[in-house]
């Protein structure tokens, strides 16, 4: 396909735990503000995000110590990565972590620092990087839901802006063929899916003022599904690529993740794909009868 504006271009992204990101490259028709790129997204520089990885349990729920996080990855570990041929690495930011409201910018001047320690190893080893922020706590999805806050009150939603604003700035000097700035990670918005919309929106453009050339990641609400990414109403900015989270089938992609939900809990070597057969060996190890049936719903799925 040709990267114009008026095309949707596809791609994927894919994850740790069997994350997967389908992406799509689209084109505004509004000017992009003056000094913007203003062309849409290069093949080259989309081609930074062929094959990815999350690099959890640093900046998103990570060490709390400023000297452990600081060696938490490695060089070397980078290395690994780009050697095993992956393209980029997604690094997802807890909001808490880097946020200071004592700071006329909001931003913690320390925390800041070590996350640019760690963009400079990601981008010495040729690894392009999206820098996200995620909503919710690796051990408990019921904490630190900032999209709840967005979605419940307009101040917050006004510090949010703030925040990015001072971020994008400071991620600005960065090579934008190689950075990515994605506003938030899984928006929720269960009461009303279409209210992520105009934050949306109104995140995109503060970004934009402040980092002209980097290319954004826009999602629809309701953990980034694909039922709500269908709806989705490009935004006016020829620079950003849109993505969905797919997790099916979920008894195979979530099998062992003791954060969600309880059938997938102790489950492990989970064929994919599946057929009556295949499941055999799991069901042999499996006691509970009702996941038991999960299970042979699973292999009948085919």
């Amino acid at each position: 396909m040709s990267r114009s504006r008026s095309a949707w271009q596809t791609g994927a992204l894919i994850g740790l735990a069997a994350l997967l990101l389908a992406a799509l490259l689209t084109a505004g028709v509004v000017p992009a503000p003056a000094g913007a790129q203003e062309a849409g997204v290069s093949d080259s520089r989309f081609a930074h995000l062929a094959r990815g990885t999350n690099l959890t349990g640093w900046f998103w729920y990570g060490p709390d110590n400023l000297g452990a996080m600081d060696s938490y990855f490695t060089a070397d570990d980078f290395a690994t990565i780009r050697g095993l041929g992956f393209t980029f690495v997604r690094v997802p930011i807890d909001l808490e972590v880097l946020l200071d409201r004592s700071q006329p910018d909001l931003l913690n001047p320390d925390r800041l620092a070590v996350l640019d320690h760690a963009l400079d190893g990601i981008l010495a080893a040729d690894l392009a990087v999206i820098v996200d922020l995620h909503s919710t706590s690796l051990a408990d999805s019921d904490a630190a839901v900032y999209s709840a806050a967005l979605e419940g009150d307009p101040a917050f939603v006004d510090l949010f802006a703030a925040f990015w604003k001072s971020l994008a700035a400071h991620l600005s000097v960065r090579d934008p063929e190689y950075v990515f700035i994605e506003p938030m990670n899984e928006p929720v918005f269960q009461d009303d899916p279409q209210a992520w919309l105009p934050i949306q929106e109104r995140l995109i453009a503060v970004i934009r003022a402040s980092a002209p050339q980097h290319t954004l990641i826009a999602t629809s609400a309701l953990w980034s599904g694909l039922d709500t990414f269908l709806r989705l109403t490009p935004v006016s900015d020829p620079n950003v690529v849109y993505n969905f989270h797919y997790y099916e089938p979920f008894i195979f992609t979530h099998q062992g993740a003791a954060w969600t939900w309880f059938a997938v809990i102790g489950l492990s070597d989970v064929p994919y794909p599946s057929s009556p057969e295949a499941v055999q060996p799991v069901l042999k190890r499996v006691g509970d009868p009702t996941v038991a049936g999960f299970i042979r719903d699973y292999g009948e799925e085919r």
